[in-house]
C-alpha cells in the first residue's frame, strides 16, 4: 500500500523538529531545505541527501574537535573511507552509533553507483527493490528503515515496519535520515554550548585571578 506523497509529506512536516531546522541553519542551508528534498526524483533524491550529509558531518567533526584552525582539513577528509572516513570518525567519537554508521555507508555506497553511470539519473526505488531477494529485502529494511517504528499507522492506513519501507522506500529513507540528522545535531550543539561555558567560565576565572594578584 503505497503512500500519497503530497499528504504525507503535510503531516510529516509539521513533526519537523527544532534539531533539523537548527542543523540547517548552521551549515546555511534555507529553512525547509531538508523537508522539501523528499519531492526530488529518486536519483536527486539520493545525491542531496548524501551531500547534506557529508556537510553535516564536516560540521559535526569541526565541532567536535573544537580548533577552528583545521576545519579546512577536516573538509577535505574522505566521507566515507573505511578505515579514515569522516563517519568512521563520528561513529569513534560515540556521535552516531552502529545503526546509524550503517545507514550512512551503504547510503554513500548508493551514491556512488549512481553517480558514475549517466544511466542511473533514471534510478527508482521501487526498480531498484524489485529484484531483491528475502535475504535482500530483509538487509534493506534493517539498514535503510530502522528509523521506522515497529508498527505504525498513517492517515488511517496501517503498516508493519517492514511493509512500509518497501513499500516507500524514500520515505522509509527521509525518516531514517531525519532521525539521524537530529541526533547528530542535538549531540555536536551540545558540546559547543559545553565549549562554550566552558570558555566563558575559563575567562572569567582568569580576569578574577589577574585583579586579585
Amino acid at each position: 500500500m503505497y503512500l500519497k506523497k503530497r499528504r504525507f509529506l503535510s503531516d510529516i512536516n509539521k513533526e519537523m523538529n527544532e534539531e533539523v531546522q537548527q542543523l540547517e541553519k548552521s551549515i546555511g542551508l534555507p529553512t525547509g531545505y531538508y523537508s522539501k528534498i523528499l519531492s526530488e526524483d529518486d536519483w536527486s533524491f539520493i545525491i542531496k541527501l548524501s551531500a547534506l550529509f557529508e556537510a553535516v558531518a564536516t560540521e559535526a567533526l569541526s565541532t567536535k574537535i573544537g580548533d577552528s584552525r583545521i576545519n579546512e582539513s577536516v573538509s577535505y577528509l574522505d566521507y566515507a573511507n573505511q578505515k579514515s572516513g569522516k563517519i568512521v570518525f563520528l561513529k569513534k567519537m560515540d556521535v552516531i552509533n552502529t545503526e546509524q554508521f550503517n545507514f550512512l555507508k551503504k547510503l554513500a555506497e548508493l551514491r556512488n553507483k549512481l553517480v558514475h553511470t549517466i544511466s542511473s539519473t533514471n534510478f527508482s526505488f521501487n526498480n531498484y527493490i524489485e529484484d531483491f531477494n528475502s535475504n535482500q529485502k530483509d538487509n534493506f529494511v534493517k539498514t535503510f528503515g530502522h528509523g521506522v517504528k515497529q508498527e505504525l499507522n498513517i492517515a488511517g492506513q496501517s503498516f508493519s515496519r517492514k511493509s512500509f519501507t518497501l513499500e516507500n522506500p524514500k520515505i522509509a529513507i527521509w525518516l531514517t535520515a531525519h532521525e539521524i540528522l537530529a541526533c547528530i545535531h542535538a549531540d555536536y550543539s551540545t558540546h559547543a554550548q559545553v565549549e562554550q561555558l566552558k570558555t566563558k567560565y575559563w575567562d572569567a576565572l582568569v580576569k578574577k585571578l589577574a585583579k586579585d594578584t
